[in-house]
């Protein structure tokens, strides 16, 4: 288990490059949530996803995917394409809104997001059907991201969102967690999350303080930084925790 020496705790320009970060990270959630006014937000089993004004659902083409098969992107979906997928018209006068952009496309001005180009299945005949996704391995839903929430934690914990909903987790974006109940063996192998020894308490967060390391506490329990590969996941003894 890695440790946190006392000479690299105590350095000042730690906690300031830990709370930059993690404005960056808020920030980012915060453009993502943002969309244009023809655009509205539906929710469905997968969580919120986009959808034009009539709550036809809206799906992005995969700009990487068309280029490795076609060598182009805004010339694609013509012909045969363009009878089953129609593209989101933007306004001549649109401006670029968080993720979503204007591009001149073969039909005029139209919505990309996340340069990837927005269109409506013409086969979805009601708000909330959806049997475009995953068309031909190109389209896909495009999921709405809410807005990042305001945390009062320690420098060095941002709110990550991971299926559908926000989690706490490192600036690496391990998540957060703590134990479920009686700390047991497992606990023993668990890394803890490391607190500055010129970090203070704060809210519902405290300091413990073991000899010349110093671990964060969450409402009374000891706080762990997840090792898993798979993002939001955590132990199965641990309950990851949430703003």
């Amino acid at each position: 288990m890695k440790t946190l020496s006392l000479a690299i705790a105590l350095l000042a320009p730690a906690p300031l490059i830990a709370q930059s970060t993690m404005q960056a990270a808020q920030d980012s959630m915060t453009e993502a949530s943002a969309y244009p006014a023809t655009v509205s937000v539906r929710t469905g089993k997968a969580g919120p996803y986009y959808a034009d004004a009539k709550g036809k659902t809206l799906y992005a083409l995969s700009s990487r995917t068309v280029r490795a098969r076609a060598g182009t992107t805004l010339g694609y979906c013509i012909g045969p394409c363009a009878k089953i997928w129609t593209p989101l018209a933007a306004p001549a006068d649109a401006k670029p809104v968080g993720r979503w952009k204007v591009e001149r496309a073969t039909q005029g001005p139209q919505w990309s997001y996340s340069n990837d180009l927005v269109f409506t299945y013409n086969a979805d005949l009601a708000p909330g059907d959806m049997a475009g996704d995953g068309y031909e391995d190109m389209w896909s839903i495009i999921a709405h991201i809410p807005p990042a929430p305001r945390l009062a934690a320690p420098a060095g914990v941002t709110a990550r969102y991971v299926d559908a909903h926000y989690i706490l987790s490192d600036t690496g974006g391990h998540a957060l967690f703590v134990s479920a109940g009686a700390c047991d063996a497992a606990c023993a192998t668990w890394s803890p999350f490391p607190a500055g020894m010129a970090a203070r308490d704060m809210g519902d967060w405290t300091v413990r303080r073991d000899g010349d390391q110093a671990r964060w506490v969450y409402r009374g329990k000891p706080v762990y930084v997840s090792q898993e590969n798979i993002p939001g996941h955590a132990p199965s003894q641990g309950i990851i925790l949430q703003p």
